[in-house]
């Protein structure tokens, strides 16, 4: 038996279905309850300001997704700076 025949590229539109989702980016939504609200809106506060941050959607970096966010304090340095998941905070 060979593998000749076989796509090894993942299509992330049928992963979603086999693995139950990725969250709707469209939306602004996540599936873990950690840093969302009671609509699952997630809510991330700014490491230099501590206000709260824009969420813009999701974005492939590094193979993987994240989330992307803005600062909405103009006094703030980072203010207008695109942040990730590892760059924001989920509680004040």
């Amino acid at each position: 038996m060979t593998n000749n025949n076989v796509d090894k590229e993942l299509d992330l539109d049928e992963l979603e279905n086999i693995s139950g989702g990725m969250g709707n980016a469209d939306r602004g939504t996540a599936q873990a309850s950690n840093g969302t609200d009671e609509n699952h809106d997630v809510i991330a506060f700014c490491m230099q300001c501590g206000k709260l941050l824009n969420y813009l959607g999701q974005r492939r970096i590094g193979g993987g997704n994240t989330g992307i966010y803005k600062c909405t304090n103009p006094l703030c340095s980072q203010y207008d700076k695109e942040k990730n998941n590892l760059e924001v905070k989920f509680r004040r």
